[in-house]
């Protein structure tokens, strides 16, 4: 949904002094953050139309998927949240078709597929017939990474 901040005077004002930065980043934020960091992604759930509750995980996090996203984003650029999500995804299941690659991103599936083609791309996932795609071996093989 669109941002629609409480108090809109307050949110402009604040943005003008630079205090806060672009609407609408906030949950791309936390959702990157929290994967970068091995975390399970945050479970947000709305209540009417009065809040929202944030739930982040208290597990321990997966070091080893934070080493291959940092490690891919030495020798890369940052992955975008799309792309993020994905790779989370494959390394926690293995794969991911692409109706729930979609699904997971809230994106068309051609945009899904265009954020699988990247991580492909990249070396870390092949497409296979039928529209799964899986993690490639190489990731797991890197030194100190083991998967689940």
């Amino acid at each position: 949904t669109p941002p629609r901040p409480r108090n809109p005077l307050l949110a402009d004002a604040l943005k003008r002094a630079g205090v806060v930065g672009r609407t609408a980043r906030g949950v791309d934020a936390v959702f990157g953050d929290q994967l970068r960091c091995g975390r399970s992604r945050p479970r947000y759930e709305a209540h009417a139309q009065t809040g929202v509750t944030l739930t982040l995980s208290r597990a321990e996090p997966d070091l080893d998927f934070a080493r291959l996203v940092v490690e891919e984003e030495r020798r890369n650029d940052v992955l975008p949240l799309p792309e993020l999500l994905l790779l989370d995804r494959m390394w926690r299941a293995g794969g991911t078709e692409l109706a729930e690659a979609a699904a997971l991103t809230q994106r068309a599936e051609k945009d899904a597929a265009d954020a699988l083609a990247a991580l492909e791309r990249r070396g870390l996932c092949r497409g296979e017939r039928g529209g799964r795609w899986t993690l490639l071996e190489r990731p797991r093989r890197r030194p100190g990474l083991r998967m689940p």
